[in-house]
């Protein structure tokens, strides 16, 4: 049986949530998808015609996966730039670059590019093999000391709070370093409340989605609304920061910036915290709240569709809440719950199949008439799912 051969295919790299649901928003518009993967059971991957289930390193099958696509993007940022690179004439199919891509998955890089163009951050001191510790020593407490790469809710970080917590951690700090290890130490700062922002960027125009109000417990994002509870000046400030980082950057594709906004003697301060190019476990909520989602904005781009104004679909307020590995039991959610759930919109499970602790499995998004009863709905809800 002969394989068939489709037009107006999007390559994806990474098979997870992200992916699955940028397939739905290009399937909708009549385009087919190609999805790389090493893991198998990776829930896109399951749901598309052309499976690459392979190592990054196979550069044969990385190869034939970029042949089959009229352009590349992908759904998670830790990816091996060295492999794509071997491309050749292909890699300039992948939306954002790999000069995004290799700004945005080291922190270290990250965080020097922004302050370089500018852009404010919080304190940090690189770590590093050499490095004059007593710098370290002399740093506000408390901080996060984090690794450069690989680090994502919240794997691959140290809090000191004391200067005995400091005091202890050397030796093992010391013993990273003389291994090789960068890392970076950050200050933490006392928040007002974390903003998201994606932008969409096609040539030299910037698409803006509305602003997410976040919460992290444990590094890990916990619950979003919409809309955010900020003041007109302070999102002005967000959406300008966010055209001029993408810009800065020459974003082709989605681009979401995380914010930490804290309360200074002056005032609200804002400090970009992170870059993710790519859909956002934020921009969920536009799934439900928005006549475009992030997936869809995303999938019009790549595309090269006109984008069209991104508006709330009513005036009601949204929250959504992830649901963890850790609300499971026996590897299954309490659904009775759900019979009296209220202001339930929508409830989306990922078909991961390992339930395991801080592992997102889904989340679910709840309505309610002011933001405070929506985010009330929903850790209701979640807690009822999670009941023993």
């Amino acid at each position: 049986m002969r394989e068939p051969k489709f037009e107006n295919v999007v390559g994806i790299l990474g098979g997870g949530q992200l992916g699955l649901f940028l397939a739905q928003s290009l399937a909708r518009l009549g385009a087919h998808t190609a999805v790389f993967d090493p893991d198998s059971q990776a829930p896109a991957l399951r749901h598309t015609a052309k499976p690459f289930s392979a190592p990054f390193s196979d550069h044969k099958r990385l190869l034939e996966f970029a042949e089959q696509a009229q352009v590349i993007t992908y759904e998670f940022e830790h990816l091996p730039v060295n492999y794509l690179a071997g491309l050749g004439e292909q890699v300039a199919k992948i939306r954002p670059s790999l000069r995004v891509l290799e700004v945005s998955q080291d922190r270290l890089i990250e965080k020097n590019f922004l302050k370089d163009m500018g852009f404010p951050v919080v304190p940090f001191l690189e770590l590093k093999e050499g490095a004059e510790l007593d710098k370290l020593l002399a740093f506000p407490l408390p901080i996060l000391v984090k690794t450069v790469r690989g680090g994502y809710d919240g794997k691959g970080q140290t809090r000191l709070n004391t200067p005995e917590q400091l005091e202890s951690f050397l030796p093992r700090l010391k013993e990273k370093l003389s291994g090789g290890e960068v890392l970076v130490a950050e200050q933490v700062v006392e928040l007002h409340c974390e903003l998201s922002c994606i932008v969409g960027r096609k040539a030299n125009n910037c698409y803006l989605m509305p602003i997410f109000e976040n919460v992290h417990k444990d590094s890990i994002l916990d619950t979003t609304v919409f809309p955010a509870q900020i003041s007109e000046a302070l999102r002005s400030e967000v959406e300008e920061l966010s055209r001029a980082i993408a810009t800065a950057l020459d974003v082709q594709g989605l681009l979401t910036v995380e914010y930490f906004v804290v309360k200074e003697a002056s005032g609200l301060k804002v400090y970009v915290n992170e870059l993710a190019p790519r859909p956002h476990n934020s921009g969920h909520l536009s799934m439900q709240a928005f006549n475009i989602s992030q997936f869809d904005l995303l999938a019009r781009l790549l595309l090269d569709l006109p984008v069209g104004k991104i508006e709330p679909l009513s005036n009601a307020c949204f929250a959504m809440a992830n649901i963890l590995g850790d609300c499971y039991h026996d590897k299954q959610l309490h659904w009775q719950a759900l019979a009296e759930a209220e202001g339930l919109v929508e409830i989306l499970l990922y078909g991961k199949e390992e339930p395991r602790p801080a592992r997102k499995m889904g989340h679910l998004v709840t309505t309610g008439a002011t933001v405070e009863q929506a985010l009330s709905r929903a850790r209701a809800l979640r807690l009822a799912l999670s009941v023993r």
